[in-house]
């Protein structure tokens, strides 16, 4: 027994020059946005996140690389210093470990929080209230200071 045909009702697919057009496009369109992050300042392509095993700096683009993880376990030492950028300051922590050395500014998402709980996560790192005021009186100087150096603490 013979059956019906079905009609198949499917939308014609774009042609060869259609779809190299798409695609074409669409790579202008990746490169655009590629250009329009990487313009972007540091402190709005990066997020800092903390638990309480430690600290990671996050890409909010995937594109950027891989977020870096530092066990509060490892850091050696945290210096403040402050940046002179003509018009304004910018206050700045340098957490180094055994690897490598990772610098955060004020402006980056996250800095407040992280402030807020290293005298927590740190045996004798002081407190925020202090050492931020001592960083940025002087207009014009560096202001380096050493807030935790795991060797003198030990």
């Amino acid at each position: 027994m013979l059956t019906p045909r079905t009609q198949v009702t499917s939308a014609k697919p774009p042609g060869l020059f259609r779809r190299l057009w798409l695609r074409q496009r669409a790579r202008r369109e990746a490169q655009r946005e590629r250009q329009r992050i990487a313009e972007l300042p540091s402190w709005e392509k990066y997020r800092l996140d903390q638990d309480e095993h430690g600290l990671t700096w996050r890409p909010q683009y995937p594109h950027l690389g891989e977020p870096i993880r530092i066990l509060w376990r490892d850091v050696e030492k945290v210096e403040a210093y402050k940046l002179d950028l003509y018009a304004f300051d910018r206050v700045c922590l340098l957490f180094t470990t055994p690897g490598f050395c990772l610098e955060v500014s004020e402006d980056e998402a996250g800095f407040e929080d992280l402030t807020e709980v290293l005298p927590r996560r740190l045996p004798d790192f002081p407190s925020p209230v202090g050492w931020v005021h001592d960083v940025m009186v002087d207009p014009f100087e560096t202001n380096h200071a050493v807030l935790f150096d795991r060797t003198i603490a030990v």
